[in-house]
């Protein structure tokens, strides 16, 4: 909406001194009839968001209708009051674009699940975030679209007695190598992400987040750590081979504000078909 102008249609047509404002882009409009009155009230213009204009008038045709207007957040109205921006029971801001930064930073439980061979953990850690997203409001109030760019990390470590190494397309695990002590081997996945997100908010305060996720695979590797008499050791392989490409589908409860918990399944192998070990992904965990 360019441009709003409200004319004085609440007034009697026959009224003479009717009320004319021209808005340009504005923040928000409210239109309230309670108690016998209908108002409408106006919040933000064109290269102006602390502009406030109130119009309020009296069912009753033969009353005098109340103008205020005002270019300052504060509402002199009532002492010291300052309006909040989004008047209505709305969670969103209706009609808006915005660019989050840094945005559905997640951390949670990573679980292999539908394994092929012996997968050496039964869980490990999945932490990942929005680097970006566009935040695009439809005019309820109540749902929200997102796109945006991100990346996510899968750490699993492998048990005690077990070490991750590379093999065709994919991994595989072996022994410790002989005479190796406190060996610790650690496989780590990173993606880059596409996610792109519905938002339904019930309450102004808990929103319903559905997401599709797809996955970009720009870097697996190994970090194995040991002692060898008494010399630590550690040998790191870089490119392991795998699904280049996957998806995840997620689905969360948050606040429209922060904390949440989320529900995220990766329903392709994360390796290749040549791969001795290989599994999909659930994870599992918290968004703030």
């Amino acid at each position: 909406m360019n441009t709003l102008l409200l004319l004085s249609m609440l007034s009697a047509p026959f009224c003479s001194n009717d009320t004319i404002v021209n808005a340009t882009r504005p923040d928000s409009v409210v239109v309230c009839s309670n108690s016998g009155q209908t108002s409408v009230q106006i919040y933000g213009r064109e290269d102006d968001h602390d502009y406030r204009f109130t119009y309020t008038m009296a069912d009753n045709l033969a009353a005098v209708a109340s103008v205020n207007e005002h270019s300052s957040s504060w509402d002199f109205n009532l002492p010291f009051s300052k309006p909040s921006k989004n008047q209505n029971n709305s969670a969103f801001k209706p009609s808006s674009v915005d660019l989050n930064l840094i945005d559905f930073i997640h951390v949670g439980a990573a679980v292999p699940v539908n394994a092929k061979g012996n997968v050496p953990v039964n869980a490990g850690w999945n932490l990942g975030t929005d680097l970006l997203n566009i935040q695009y409001c439809l005019p309820s109030g109540n749902d929200a679209l997102y796109i945006g760019l991100g990346i996510d990390w899968i750490f699993l470590r492998a048990s005690d007695h077990s070490r991750w190494i590379k093999a065709t397309n994919g991994v595989d695990v072996a022994n410790p190598m002989d005479e190796a002590r406190n060996t610790r081997s650690r496989l780590t996945t990173t993606n880059l992400t596409l996610p792109i997100r519905y938002s339904h908010a019930f309450t102004k305060r808990l929103c319903l987040d559905l997401a599709v996720e797809p996955q970009v695979a720009v870097g697996n590797r190994i970090h194995t750590k040991y002692k060898l008499d008494s010399h630590k050791v550690k040998n790191k392989e870089h490119g392991v081979g795998g699904q280049r490409f996957n998806v995840g589908v997620s689905v969360g409860l948050r606040s429209t504000k922060s904390f949440g918990v989320y529900l995220k399944y990766t329903p392709m192998n994360t390796w290749g078909d040549l791969s001795p070990i290989n599994y999909k992904m659930l994870t599992v965990g918290v968004t703030i």
